[in-house]
């Protein structure tokens, strides 16, 4: 199959002649290379895989490069743990060397060896992964920007795979592989949905709150509140305790899985943290981790496509009791999906000051929540 070919062609001949000739000459000199395990920076990249990235990327001061996470028991010894590929081949809003770095950093930390991954999804360029993490991969036509009919996150949101991509996905986790999917608020569900819809899950295409009186924040706590957390998150982001009260007050529940009780008592997951995802209900296949309150609603931005359009126009689904994290196993394989991907890695809001992820001070356990997730994927968390 030629599938990055195919997605190449289409960047290609959208540029201005005079770049075509080193461009394709570039490529041609790639055709044939592998995925490579290589560093965060000086690397040599595919160069349809650097255009899209600069098309799609989110500027480099939201990563918090700062952040460090005491791991005083890694379930791995040196990089001896699973080969996580990390896909950066389809115009991912997170990647290993960019917003994902702090993830990428965190699972280096536990033992799991990081692959940048820059190819289609084939047989043969998934043979060498033990664990693929897709997050916020999204289409071309979706990559500059969201939030108005100016930006191309309009809807309809195209698919960010090719129909031989998913049949491979599936093919690969039902022999063995893990699948560790993310997909944020919108436009980023529908670029995955139909991978999800055919792995059992629906995933609703807006952005999930935990009551209809939050549309400021988008944050949801799963579980306990970590008080002396909130406090000086509250302190960092300058805005009045109550102000958050709507977000306190209509949590979501952590379901009962070895991934919220962990290896052992310290790793234990007694509340998690999300930073404005997405909603989705999963078939019976499924095991909930993180699910949802009894207010809980998703609107769809109708001021996407209409320039007169508010926010509040779009329709309201009551989204109470879905999911925004669950598990399930597939023949020999298994997946994991999260609806949110701040929670897995550490970066600023857009002021730039305010953290936005497991380095939130509120959001201390998400660290171990995600790297919880991963044991399971690599079975060491059972039943």
């Amino acid at each position: 199959m030629e599938i990055p070919v195919e997605r190449e062609a289409r960047l290609v001949t959208s540029l201005p002649a005079p770049l075509l000739i080193p461009l394709l000459i570039g490529t041609l000199w790639w055709a044939g290379c592998s995925n490579e395990a290589v560093p965060d920076s000086g690397e040599p990249v595919l160069p349809w895989v650097a255009w899209a990235d600069a098309a799609s990327s989110p500027p480099d001061d939201w990563v918090d490069t700062g952040y460090r996470f005491d791991n005083i028991d890694p379930a791995y010894q040196g990089d001896s743990g699973p080969n996580v590929c990390v896909d950066e081949a389809h115009f991912n809003y997170h990647t290993a060397g960019g917003l994902y770095k702090p993830f990428a950093e965190l699972l280096r930390g536990d033992g799991y060896r990081v692959t940048r991954f820059r190819s289609g999804f084939t047989a043969d360029a998934l043979t060498d992964c033990e664990i693929l993490l897709i997050a916020n991969a999204q289409a071309e036509a979706n990559t500059r920007g969201f939030g108005s009919p100016r930006s191309n996150s309009a809807y309809p949101h195209a698919s960010a795979f090719v129909r031989e991509e998913i049949d491979e996905i599936i093919l690969w986790v039902r022999g063995g592989g893990a699948l560790f999917l993310i997909a944020d608020h919108a436009p980023w569900p529908a670029a995955v949905s139909d991978l999800a819809l055919l792995l059992g899950v629906h995933m609703l295409d807006g952005y999930a709150y935990s009551s209809k009186e939050d549309y400021a924040t988008g944050m949801v706590v799963f579980g306990a509140v970590l008080e002396e957390g909130w406090r000086e998150f509250v302190r960092l982001d300058e805005r009045p305790f109550e102000f958050f009260d709507p977000i306190l007050a209509n949590r979501g529940t952590l379901a009962p899985h070895p991934v919220i009780e962990g290896r052992n008592s310290e790793e234990r997951i007694g509340s998690v943290v999300t930073f404005s995802g997405q909603a989705f209900y999963a078939s019976e296949e499924w095991e909930p981790i993180l699910v949802f309150g009894p207010n809980a609603v998703s609107r769809t931005p109708l001021n996407f496509n209409l320039e007169d359009a508010a926010w509040t126009d779009g329709p309201l689904f009551s989204v109470a009791g879905w999911l925004q994290g669950a598990l399930r196993k597939l023949d020999q394989g298994r997946v994991a999906i999260l609806g949110e991907a701040a929670m897995c890695t550490a970066q600023f809001d857009d002021s730039g000051k305010v953290p936005d992820g497991m380095n939130a001070p509120q959001a201390s356990q998400n660290a171990q929540f995600c790297l919880n997730v991963m044991h399971w994927l690599s079975g060491l968390l059972d039943e």
